[in-house]
């Protein structure tokens, strides 16, 4: 079976080639970055003439997190459905990693787009999978990278008490590899734990940390929450506070979703191995 990862110059799209690389399948890399490992692929070039044509199953993990625009989300989101209608008249089967905080009315761009990507994915017989937060000790993802800054400061996990859906890398390529065995009916799936965890636990596992109540510590976040979403580090940071802090997930209400069955303590078990 020949699987196509676009965006795997990414953290992501690097540890889903590699896993179905060392099981033997023959894996074709597609990149925005021109290097002698991954085919070159610009997915807001519209015009390209990329082929999917012998290519079984793409996975697609591209998308913008470093420019939350509207303007730049919502031309993510049209490529999204443009290489999901393109894979379906070459006949190629076409999955797209979105998120748990994709929802029509989020406070978030980020969100937003996501969900329009995944209505536009179905509208071409693809398939989406919401995921939680992808992260794991063993690559360079968003809560490696926050406990890092928290260990030097030691306050930072005091910012972060509010819940999310975290999966470890582990599961998330095994579902995946679910995937493509079975191919399932339906078009969105829920690919995380049912029952959220705070982030303030996710970064300190191994301590005991809480925070009052009315502290400035649950203040700030909120009060970031209200700016505006502008572009760059800035601009990304604020529309993902705005997307955590605003989501009001809970996946037995998505009625579109058909949860894959994983362990509410999937964190635990695999994030730190």
């Amino acid at each position: 079976m020949k699987i196509g990862v676009v965006g795997s110059s990414g953290v992501l799209g690097g540890v889903i080639s590699e896993f179905f690389s060392l099981r033997g399948f023959d894996v074709i890399q597609f990149s925005r970055h021109k290097n002698s490992r991954d085919m070159y692929f610009n997915v807001l070039d519209l015009e390209s003439n990329i082929s999917f044509a012998e290519i079984d199953l793409i996975v697609y993990c591209s998308w913008s997190t470093t420019d939350r625009s509207q303007k730049n989300q919502r031309a993510h989101a049209n490529a999204v459905g443009h290489w999901a209608e393109y894979a379906k008249r070459q006949k190629c089967k076409f999955v797209f990693l979105s998120s748990v905080l994709a929802q029509e009315n989020t406070k978030s761009n980020y969100g937003k787009y996501k969900y329009l990507a995944e209505t536009l994915v179905t509208q071409s017989g693809g398939k989406s999978v919401r995921l939680g937060l992808v992260a794991d000790d063993a690559f360079e993802l968003l809560l490696t990278k926050i406990r890092r800054v928290d260990r030097k400061t030691g306050i930072v996990h005091k910012f972060c008490d509010f819940k999310i859906y975290a999966i470890s890398t582990a599961t998330l390529n095994n579902c995946l590899l679910e995937m493509t065995g079975k191919w399932p009916t339906g078009a969105v799936f829920w690919v995380a734990p049912t029952r959220a965890e705070s982030l303030m636990r996710l970064i300190r596992p191994n301590g005991t940390t809480h925070v009052a109540k009315y502290s400035l510590f649950r203040l700030l976040p909120r009060m970031v929450a209200k700016f505006p979403t502008t572009r760059g580090k800035l601009g990304s940071y604020i529309d993902g506070v705005k997307g955590v802090l605003g989501q009001n997930v809970d996946p037995s209400k998505q009625s579109l979703v058909m949860p894959i069955v994983i362990d509410d303590f999937d964190w635990k078990l695999n994030l730190y191995l």
